[in-house]
């Protein structure tokens, strides 16, 4: 975290002012021709970011982990099924977070 606000005072790339974008549509539709982010592959999705971050030049690079949460639960029907398995208040988000293959605990 202090990385991140230290770039605010000097960004990386030496520009004035930090320059930070939000790009994943944007990037999802010309890198994978309107795709899916490949979550499943640590290759393939290291390099994605890697060529996003290439077309930008940003300062920081912000990812949404909703995208990630949302292909892990359509990717696996035992996390879907263990998720609806009670109708408290909070129990499938708690469900999804202490998923082992999403969190690698």
């Amino acid at each position: 975290m202090a990385d991140l606000l230290a770039a605010l005072d000097a960004p990386p790339s030496g520009r004035s002012q930090p320059t930070w974008f939000d790009s994943l549509a944007y990037c999802r539709a010309k890198l994978l021709s309107g795709g899916l982010v490949p979550w499943d592959s640590p290759g393939e999705v290291t390099a994605f970011f890697g060529k996003a971050q290439g077309m930008f030049r940003s300062d920081a690079l912000l990812v949404d982990l909703g995208d990630l949460l949302a292909w892990r639960v359509a990717d696996d029907g035992l996390l879907r099924t263990a998720m609806a398995a009670r109708s408290r208040p909070g129990y499938a988000l708690r469900t999804l977070l202490g998923d082992e293959r999403l969190c690698g605990t």
